[in-house]
């Protein structure tokens, strides 16, 4: 069934829902302005009889949906009296309760309380099987994305080596482009390698959204087994955040957050971040003598060829807030970065000139209305045109040792440091829509329709390569990705439930340049797939939440998986897309006593996935992305949270997880020998732990002092298949405990923070990939100021 036929039935059913009865709910809307006049951002206003709350926007103004009803509006801010207003809420209209003048209070508010729950808190308790993790945590430490993420259960992130190296994204069993990034809902894919989550400092995000599993249609992706959303500061508030950070081997980030508002609802956001390292630090390793090949001692080195440096800037200016736009913003995202090559996948292959670099351009528009033409309807779009410039550059015949001495300079070989010379340089073009539009039908029930389509184009040349290039024509790779799903929630709000369907849709057309010679076959293909799923949840108490979900899930190969990159990756257009019946079942719940809160929380999964797709590098240096057949993945976790007020907190997480090869035969009809074996290279046991303390009001009012102690635990995991070679004979990558620690001193209410940590006290030999050895003990310091209005 063609696309179009698919979209044009799913239309028929859902169209007629959108107009199926009226909403139960109505509006209420009005400004409040405090005693002087101007108006009151940030201010509560919530319905005192249901706890359903708001806060107002930069102009003071706010909206608030409740079913029709008679109920008291509360009004309240710091320092100023609560405000009571009766208000009438009819289904479908709009109430204005005005201006709300607020009165200052003689009798000073410690504090105002927060009816209701915090968005953080709605999503985890969503019929998803999704952890949120709170970046304010961790918004003064020099920690990225990425290793934030290490610490949450069912997570393993494997890092090559320092800044900017490659990582490995490892989520309840699946790994690398099974999993999908998002940056406030948007697909990642497109972003180039500048804007990855090993390059996004922890103060420019408010939250990271980790689905497990089952992923819902408005993320609009091909996940296999889950997905990252990034979710950045979303209020309309003027505020500038600004950090820098110094540590060891050299490295250096920056960063600034910055938002402009004034009350007409014209908004400016300013972001940028700069990252550089030597990534100089000590590695151990055995090295081989040039003449006689046989392999020394171990002994430590300096790392020489390793240095990194990435920048990224994002600028947006519009309007929110308007009759016809909540929110629309244009804006530019640019970027770029440089990569020197120290080693190939092992320690003993030493480059000392190769590198590669890549600058981008991506102009970008976001779209988003409530109540679209009728009450209850909503609309966001997305839409970005990224074009990213490319070059790989291997040319030199000089071979170095870990000394980074010149050990072999012939000249005039085809030979390069890591394979056959090349210049490559590409340009890829990737054109990103994503269009959500939900309807309410009433309080308990909604319907929504998604859908994202990409485009991405890749056109290259290498002027000293022997042979063709597959990318000399350009390359093209078309992707649709339509989702629609139903929701209910019951009255008293203990039953959630989604049920949800998924189409795919991919074209490739290619070049077929694998021949040596210069002879280029053309090659297309165009194929679809269903994907389904369920999600529901149950509070058996006010506090207890038990969840269970499945989907049937796919995931399409990418553009590098069919078509390789022309020089080190091989096009194999015979591979068939992933896919997994992915089963979750858990439960949430939570303790208040007092000043203590414990937070407890654990999962149960189960997936079955066929067609895995691996990279095969046997037979050289070049690889070729291969489908592995069928893999079984059973796993637990759990994690928990203990604070006393705010002055004392401590979790702990932990994940085990079981990944079998369950295929008999190979597609040729050769026997599986490592059938029911584990599959190789793949921590299945870790585990993490935090514990902090404050103290407040050490030398003035407003300050704190924050401690910090991080511990990371990986219990050792074979290389290789552990059916093959001896007990004696097997390579392990050694299990790994380690600690972090750091310190913050914050002034002026937070506005001014300084950070001093230090990562792997032990200085203990950490690896992940392939033994690839990762930095020793480093110590860092960071300066943080936010500024708001």
């Amino acid at each position: 069934m063609s696309f179009s036929k698919i979209l044009l039935t799913l239309s028929f059913i859902f169209t007629p829902l959108l107009f199926y009865g009226q909403s139960t709910s109505g509006t209420i809307k009005g400004a409040v302005v405090d005693s002087n006049g101007k108006p009151a951002a940030f201010t509560l206003a919530a319905i005192k009889e249901t706890g359903k709350s708001t806060l107002t926007e930069a102009d003071g103004t706010f909206k608030l949906e409740h079913p029709e009803g008679a109920y008291t509006l509360e009004v309240q801010m710091l320092d100023h009296e609560p405000i009571l207003i009766k208000v009438q809420v009819k289904a479908g209209e709009i109430t204005d309760v005005a201006q709300i003048k607020l009165i200052e209070s003689d009798k000073h508010l410690k504090e105002v309380q927060i009816i209701g729950k915090s968005k953080a808190q709605e999503i985890k308790e969503s019929s998803y099987n999704v952890n949120v993790v709170d970046l304010k945590t961790y918004a003064n430490t020099t920690t990225d994305l990425n290793q934030i993420l290490n610490r949450t259960s069912g997570i393993k992130v494997r890092e090559e080596a320092g800044m900017g190296s490659n990582f490995n994204f490892t989520l309840n069993g699946f790994s690398g482009k099974q999993v999908k990034f998002f940056l406030d809902g948007v697909p990642m894919d497109n972003f180039g390698s500048s804007l990855t989550l090993n390059n996004i400092p922890a103060n420019l995000a408010e939250r990271i959204e980790v689905y497990k599993g089952v992923v819902p249609i408005w993320l609009g992706s091909d996940a296999l087994g889950g997905a990252i959303n990034v979710v950045t500061n979303q209020k309309v508030k003027s505020f500038a955040d600004l950090s820098y950070s110094y540590g060891s081997f050299n490295t250096h980030r920056a960063s600034l957050n910055s938002r402009f508002a004034d009350s007409s609802g014209f908004m400016v956001n300013v972001n940028a971040f700069y990252n550089y390292s030597d990534n100089s630090y000590k590695t151990y390793v055995e090295s081989a003598d040039p003449i006689t090949m046989k392999y020394g001692p171990e002994k430590s080195y300096k790392r020489f060829h390793d240095r990194y440096k990435s920048g990224t800037l994002q600028l947006e200016a519009g309007i929110v807030n308007k009759k016809f736009a909540d929110k629309l913003l244009f804006g530019i995202i640019a970027s770029g970065n440089n990569k020197e090559i120290q080693t190939g996948m092992n320690m003993q292959n030493v480059v000392g000139e190769a590198f590669t670099k890549s600058t981008s351009l991506m102009p970008t528009l976001k779209y988003k209305k409530d109540n679209l033409f009728i009450q209850g309807l909503s609309l966001s779009f997305y839409g970005s045109f990224n074009s990213t410039n490319s070059l790989n550059v291997d040319t030199s015949s000089r071979k170095y040792n870990w000394e980074g001495q010149i050990i072999n300079s012939a000249m005039n070989t085809i030979s390069g440091e890591i394979d056959e010379k090349t210049l490559f340089k590409f340009t890829d073009q990737n054109f990103l829509t994503t269009t959500n539009l939900s309807y309410k039908i009433s309080e308990r029930s909604s319907v929504g329709l998604t859908h994202t389509f990409n485009r991405f184009r890749r056109k290259g040349s290498d002027p000293i390569a022997r042979f063709a290039i597959a990318f000399e024509d350009p390359n093209i790779l078309r992707k649709h990705v339509l989702g629609a799903a139903y929701n209910y929630k019951s009255l008293n709000n203990r039953f959630t439930g989604t049920i949800f369907g998924k189409y795919f849709q991919q074209k490739v057309s290619t070049t077929d340049a694998s021949g040596y010679d210069d002879n280029k076959v053309p090659v297309s293909k165009s194929k679809s797939y269903p994907g389904y799923g369920v999600a529901a949840s149950y509070f058996l108490t006010s506090t207890l939440q038990i969840k269970a979900s499945f989907e049937h899930a796919y995931r399409l190969p990418d553009e590098l998986e069919l078509m390789g990159n022309g020089i080190t990756y091989k096009a194999n257009m015979t591979i068939q897309p992933e896919r997994s019946n992915n089963i979750n079942l858990g439960f949430i719940t939570n303790f208040k006593r007092g000043n203590h809160h414990i937070d407890f929380e654990s999962g149960v999964i189960y997936r079955k996935a066929f067609d895995f797709i691996r990279p095969n590098a046997s037979g050289g240096p070049t690889v070729t992305y291969m489908n592995e057949g069928e893999v079984t993945i059973k796993g637990i976790e759990g994690g928990f949270r203990y604070m006393y007020k705010s002055l004392f907190y401590i979790t702990a997480n932990g994940t085990y997880q079981d990944l079998r090869s369950t295929y008999k035969y190979f597609e040729d009809g050769a026997i599986n020998f490592n059938r029911n074996d584990r599959i190789p290279n793949f921590p299945y046991l870790f585990g993490n732990s935090d514990i902090g303390v404050r103290f407040s009001d050490i030398f003035s009012k407003k300050d704190n002092i924050s401690l910090n102690l991080g511990i990371n635990y990986v219990n050792k995991f074979w290389l290789f298949w552990p059916k093959q070679g001896g007990r004696r004979g097997k390579f392990d990558i050694p299990g790994q405990f380690t600690q972090n620690i750091g310190v913050t001193y914050s002034f002026k209410n937070e506005r001014y923070n300084i950070s001093l940590e230090c990562n792997n006290i032990g200085d203990v030999r950490v690896y992940d990939n392939f033994k690839l050895q990762k930095p020793g003990r480093a110590f860092y310091v960071k300066f943080r100021m936010q500024l708001h209005n």
